[in-house]
């Protein structure tokens, strides 16, 4: 089964049945007792320190257990099969202990122009839940995509985009092409950078919603190559 498929996209809260031991952010979660803990305490260190993840909340699941959601907040959980998936820390809600966190460094230089080289990864077998605001977009596209639909019809259909600034995971096997509208201060300073994902098993983002994304200050750049 692919991955887009062992997504779920929960707007109202879900049962906990069958979930292993989780890690949540504090003050999210149905179990907001003071049980924190300090799960892979050498993995990603500085970047949880700064996102207020660093300790977490343990949550034992049993019978009648629920996590909450508050609109219009959606929570994306994602099963991982021995995958390995980037998320922006920020958007963390929880994951079960089996998957372990990691740091992997991606330095190409049209990547490296808008985001964090570092970016924070989570692999093995298990299920995680990212926090997004609003109805989020699901999108895959690459060689299982079009087995499932035909060659032909893959071929034809546009190739999906993402504002980076919205991206909030992504499988590891993601390939994207980043442009930039010309012009040297929106290439430095100031606008954000669509994607065009060419090859992906999962993206998860906020879904465009009209607001306007890149129109933000050189401080507010270094906040997100900081702070991704």
């Amino acid at each position: 089964m692919p991955l887009r498929a062992r997504t779920e996209v929960h707007e109202r809260d879900f049962a906990l049945d069958g979930f292993d031991t989780l890690y949540a952010r504090v003050g999210l979660g149905p179990n907001r007792a003071e049980n924190y803990r300090f799960p892979q305490w050498t993995s990603c260190a500085i970047r949880r320190v700064l996102t207020n993840t660093y300790h977490l909340n343990r949550i034992t699941p049993g019978a009648g257990l629920v996590w909450p959601v508050r609109a219009p907040t959606r929570i994306v959980v994602v099963e991982l099969r021995g995958e390995r998936l980037c998320l922006r820390m920020r958007h963390l809600a929880f994951f079960e202990r089996p998957l372990r966190l990691s740091t992997i460094v991606n330095a190409q230089i049209p990547w490296a122009a808008f985001e964090s080289p570092l970016i924070t990864c989570i692999e093995g077998h298990g299920r995680v839940g990212l926090r997004v605001d609003g109805e989020p977009m699901l999108l895959a596209r690459g060689a299982g995509d079009a087995g499932l639909r035909g060659h032909e019809e893959h071929a034809a259909r546009p190739i999906p985009e993402v504002n980076l600034p919205r991206l909030a995971a992504w499988c590891a096997d993601t390939r994207l092409g980043i442009t930039v509208e010309p012009g040297y201060s929106n290439a430095v300073l100031v606008a954000a950078a669509t994607a065009e994902i060419t090859h992906s098993s999962l993206v998860v983002a906020a879904r465009e919603d009209g607001a306007e994304v890149g129109s933000g200050t050189l401080l507010s750049r270094i906040a997100r190559l900081v702070i991704p």
